[in-house]
C-alpha cells in the first residue's frame, strides 16, 4: 500500500511539472514512475550481483529487505530526472513579447 502511495506521489509531481510547462502531462507522469522502477531494478541487479560474488547470496535475503535497500536508488533516479527536466524547461521559457514591433526600433531612436 505504501508503494502505491509512493507511485501516486511520483506521478503527481511529474504531472504538475509537465502541466506547468505545457508538456504532455500523462506521458511525464508515467515516465516518472517508469524511471523509479528502472532505478530500483538497476540497483537490485547490482546488489544481487554483489551478494552472489562476495556475500551469502540472494536466496538467503528477504525480498522486503532488498526492496527497502533499492528504494532510495529509485527515488534518487526520480529526483535526478525531475531536476533535469525542470532545469531544461526553465531554460526553454518562451517570452510572450511581440518581437515584430521591435524590428527597426534601434534605427529610429531619438
Amino acid at each position: 500500500m505504501i508503494g502505491l502511495l509512493l507511485l501516486f506521489f511520483i506521478g503527481q509531481k511529474f504531472y504538475i511539472l509537465a502541466e506547468d510547462r505545457g508538456m504532455n502531462k500523462w506521458l511525464y507522469a508515467f515516465l516518472g514512475i517508469a524511471v523509479y522502477y528502472l532505478g530500483t531494478f538497476i540497483a537490485g541487479f547490482f546488489i544481487g550481483v554483489y551478494l552472489e560474488l562476495f556475500g551469502s547470496g540472494v536466496d538467503n535475503m528477504n525480498t522486503l529487505v532488498i526492496g527497502l535497500i533499492t528504494m532510495p536508488f529509485g527515488l534518487l533516479a526520480v529526483w535526478g530526472l525531475y531536476f533535469l527536466l525542470d532545469r531544461k524547461w526553465k531554460k526553454e521559457i518562451v517570452n510572450d513579447h511581440d518581437e515584430i514591433e521591435k524590428i527597426g526600433t534601434h534605427i529610429f531612436k531619438d
